[in-house]
């Protein structure tokens, strides 16, 4: 994933979030986490980096700081991807736990969920 100061922001199963010069492809800085990143998305204009876990968790981090901002609960199964909508107020987030949930940054809430039932479980793509 490339943001708007031409940065690659990579998550990986060796539970890091990695950022990369576009330009040089060296690397600026590793960000270590809990948990496996399995699923990733930007909010460049407010500078966070936003990831799925296997830990059921969707993680908010500041891309200036690093730092952990705040991590959002509601899946019981494995965060495997995330969208953002255009304003990036609203993050809708699809798990193996059969659910597309719905969260609205300006107050930090899941809003709403809805369960999918089909094919093998696992929400792995959303884009509205």
């Amino acid at each position: 994933m490339v943001n708007s100061n031409n940065l690659i922001i990579s998550g990986s199963w060796d539970q890091s979030i990695k950022i990369w010069n576009s330009s040089t492809f060296e690397l600026i800085h590793n960000i270590l986490t809990s948990n496996s990143v399995v699923s990733l998305t930007l909010i460049s204009n407010k500078n966070n980096i936003i990831s799925g876990s296997d830990d059921n968790t969707i993680n908010i981090w500041d891309s200036t700081t690093y730092e952990l901002i705040n991590t959002l609960h509601g899946h019981t199964d494995t965060v495997w991807t995330l969208f953002l909508d255009s304003s990036s107020e609203t993050i809708l987030s699809g798990s193996s736990d059969e659910t597309i949930r719905v969260w609205h940054l300006s107050e930090i809430s899941n809003s709403f969920q809805f369960q999918i039932k089909h094919f093998n479980r696992t929400q792995k793509c959303i884009h509205i």
